[in-house]
């Protein structure tokens, strides 16, 4: 299996995420920093695409990423994550953030979580974070969520056929 794991990542969570599913899947795995490049080249046979989210939207670069390389991502084993604070439910319904025909494409959806690296953050970022630890204070310090992760890649080998 010839994999290419896509991602664009503004302070390191999907990057990680990235770095935990390449370790988890089996044959050629390689890494595409979609704040460098959106060229999808190389013949893969699997895509997977992950962005964080930010204020409801996911990055510009994971869109720009879809919508440039639509029509090859139709043919390709897909599969699509998201990092962000949200937990349960309601993080996989950030996964309805990429193109709908992707969406509906995936053998494999996932929302693996995240963490709130303040040091690196915008002050903007930083502004909404402590105002939303103001509004709730039983705000829990987001993780990223590694037996999500492991979920999401054990679907993409199922989906090839490689169930190891």
């Amino acid at each position: 299996m010839k994999t290419v794991i896509a991602y664009a990542s503004e302070y390191g969570s999907a990057k990680t995420c990235a770095e935990m599913l390449a370790g988890h899947l089996d044959g050629d795995t390689a890494l595409l920093d979609l704040k460098r490049s959106t060229a999808l080249d190389g013949g893969y046979d699997t895509v997977i695409i992950g962005g964080s989210v930010y204020a409801g939207s996911i990055q510009k670069e994971v869109i720009r990423f879809c919508t440039a390389n639509r029509d090859a991502l139709m043919g390709k084993r897909l599969g699509l994550y998201v990092c962000c604070a949200a937990r349960g439910e309601s993080a996989a319904d950030y996964v309805k953030l990429f193109p709908e025909e992707l969406v509906g494409k995936a053998v494999a959806t996932g929302a693996f979580g995240g963490v709130f690296h303040m040091d690196k953050m915008k002050p903007f970022h930083k502004l909404i974070i402590k105002m939303l630890r103001k509004v709730n204070k039983d705000m829990k310090e987001p993780e990223i969520n590694a037996e999500a992760v492991a979920a999401f890649a054990g679907a993409i080998k199922r989906s090839s056929g490689d169930a190891s």
